[in-house]
């Protein structure tokens, strides 16, 4: 039996009192198993099939043989009636242990490493390399690879740190060791010598058309400058600045509203007192908000007493007989 594989496993049935096989008592047979000396574990396959004179094969389970050594305990139901394994226990080998290959000298054929399939030459205490330029041949001289001064078929995977190099000594770099097309290369897309030189004659033109005394260059513009001279003959002299602390304006045409003035012609207190007296102070305060009411109710009074001590006499007025 293999070990984690699903199989087969036979076993017989007879009765006690004679010694004869059991026929006819599958129904009534179950098993355990045991795997490397655990507790019992059922067998799946509830019932064996009959086969013959006493014998019965039960189906096993990979999981019921998923060990190194299996012990199985069958037993039937029936009175009388005792079942053993055939055999009764079992060490499992390894699974597709049947399939190796021994030949006719009882030496193992080994097809397979490592789910790699082997040649004869892969196999051995020590492997040999075989020098030369065929198939599955290196070329070799005393036990190193032989390196070729032409190398075709090789790929070179991508190197991204390169270690140990030698210095590159001073013009290590020579006409030799270039391409011929070299030079030409590495211009491509640069200004070439006869493009420098026309630009070179470019900005000679521009500069001497900018320099040029038409009258409308640039630099004619520049001469109608004024001088120093020029200047100072339409400045006015320093002494005739106009000095906000002594000189006086002239005219004012606009002046924002003024919130605090204090030296505003009529505001000091000299001019005031002059004017504005005590009696006159009196004259103000009856106009104050506080006396008029009361004021204007007494021309009222005044008023309806003239109106009822006048009568109208055709076009003037005259005083009523009451007030006579």
């Amino acid at each position: 039996m293999q070990k984690n594989t699903a199989g087969k496993w036979v076993v017989y049935a007879w009765t006690t009192a004679t010694g004869l096989p059991k026929t006819g008592d599958a129904a009534q047979i179950t098993a355990n198993v045991r795997i490397d000396g655990a507790g019992a574990n059922a067998v799946d396959d509830t019932n064996p099939a009959e086969l013959e004179d006493g014998y019965y094969i039960f189906d096993i389970t990979a999981a019921e043989c998923n060990g190194d050594n299996v012990v199985i305990c069958p037993a039937s139901s029936t009175s009388g009636v005792q079942v053993i394994g055939c055999p009764a226990a079992v060490w499992t080998r390894p699974p597709n242990f049947q399939t190796m290959s021994i030949d006719s000298n009882g030496r193992l054929d080994v097809i397979k490493v490592a789910g790699t399939t082997q040649t004869a030459r892969d196999i051995g205490a020590s492997v040999l390399l075989s020098s030369g330029t065929g198939t599955g041949q290196i070329s070799l001289s005393s036990g190193a690879v032989l390196l070729q001064a032409t190398q075709t078929g090789v790929t070179i995977p991508t190197v991204t740190t390169l270690t140990n190099l030698p210095a590159i000594t001073s013009n290590w770099l020579t006409a030799a060791g270039l391409a011929a097309d070299a030079v030409t290369e590495i211009q491509t897309g640069l200004a070439t010598a006869a493009a420098l030189d026309t630009i070179d004659n470019f900005l000679d033109t521009e500069i001497a058309a900018i320099l040029e005394d038409t009258g409308t260059t640039l630099d004619a513009l520049i001469k109608d400058i004024p001088t120093v001279a020029e200047f100072e003959a339409r400045t006015i002299a320093a002494g005739s600045y106009f000095d906000p602390a002594a000189d006086v304006v002239a005219h004012v045409t606009l002046v924002d509203t003024t919130t605090t003035n204090t030296d505003m012609r009529g505001t000091d207190g000299a001019a005031l007192a002059s004017a504005y007296t005590s009696t006159r102070a009196g004259y103000l305060d009856e106009l104050a908000a506080a006396n008029i009411p009361a004021d204007i109710d007494g021309v009222k009074t005044i008023a309806n007493k003239l109106d009822t001590a006048l009568e109208l006499d055709g076009a003037v007025y005259r005083y009523t007989t009451n007030a006579l």
